[in-house]
């Protein structure tokens, strides 16, 4: 069983990340850590390149490895909403591995009298949110991490509005765009025009409305841009556009010398060993290296 120190760490890391909008950067982190654990700088390490909890991005010239303190540290989960629940079509019932919450209580403002649950301790989500060892944090920090992982609780950044000239680019629904108008390469941490930049980086008064409708809150929208960044940074995993970087190999390649036994005692890898999600270790175990 995964040593308890390493457990706590890995929950207090998560901790501070949704504390600070989602992600810090690596020293920033290792700071939190050691006055809060007493984590020392070769666990750190092997929390930071073995646990799939988190993501090491490189700076803006792709460094990243020899240079950890340089990288930002972004929280990560396999954990999602159940759409088939918000359509009351769920079938799994209590052995379903995701969420049954409402998302508008995800997003922060569910305004009518609602049907669905916004219980995060009950029984079903409970069970979920333990076997992810994300039991601990509290809906605002539960929302965040699910806002900047999950891909469909937040619309997508308009890419036409990204093309052709400004004010709104190529976007042809203009004002009554479902999309956010949102400058891509700021999203995407580095704009070269800065504040002389003629596309949006921040989100208007159209914006903030969309938003709402949506049933998003004030609070949420205030920290979306930094979520938008930490959604690019994800979803260029996710999708394989960007090849993990040397910070995040697998333990064992990375030289650290092995500590805890495998989660459970059924894998193999140390990286697997450290992995506080038990659904993505069990699919490991099967063989396939999606996260589910």
């Amino acid at each position: 069983v995964m040593e308890t120190t390493t457990c706590e760490e890995i929950a207090e890391a998560t901790h501070a990340l949704c504390r600070a909008g989602g992600s810090l950067s690596f020293p920033e982190l290792q700071r939190e850590l050691l006055e809060s654990c007493n984590t020392k700088e070769k666990d750190f390490l092997y929390i930071m390149k073995g646990c799939s909890r988190f993501l090491l991005v490189p700076d803006q010239a792709g460094v990243c490895g020899d240079r950890l303190e340089d990288c930002t540290v972004v929280a990560r989960t396999s954990l999602r909403l159940c759409s088939a629940y918000s359509r009351e079509r769920c079938a799994d019932g209590e052995a379903c591995q995701q969420l049954h919450l409402c998302r508008f209580f995800i997003s922060g403002n569910c305004r009518k009298s609602c049907k669905f649950s916004h219980d995060i301790r009950s029984y079903h989500n409970h069970q979920v949110l333990t076997e992810c060892e994300l039991h601990e944090l509290d809906e605002t920090h539960l929302s965040l991490l699910l806002l900047q992982n999950d891909p469909e609780l937040l619309p997508e950044v308009c890419s036409h509005y990204n093309k052709g000239l400004a004010p709104r680019g190529a976007c042809t629904f203009q004002v009554s765009c479902t999309k956010l108008h949102l400058c891509q390469f700021f999203v995407q941490g580095h704009c070269a025009f800065g504040l002389k930049c003629k596309r949006q980086h921040a989100i208007d008064q159209r914006g903030r409305s969309m938003l709402e409708e949506r049933g998003l809150s004030r609070n949420r929208i205030e920290k979306l841009p930094l979520i938008y960044r930490n959604m690019y940074h994800l979803s260029k995993v996710l999708t394989g556009e960007s090849a993990p970087s040397a910070c995040q190999l697998p333990v064992h390649e990375a030289g650290l010398k092995a500590r805890p036994p495998p989660l459970h005692g059924v894998l193999s890898t140390e990286a697997a060993a450290l992995c506080p999600d038990h659904r993505v270790a069990v699919v490991l175990q099967g063989g396939s290296w999606r996260l589910d």
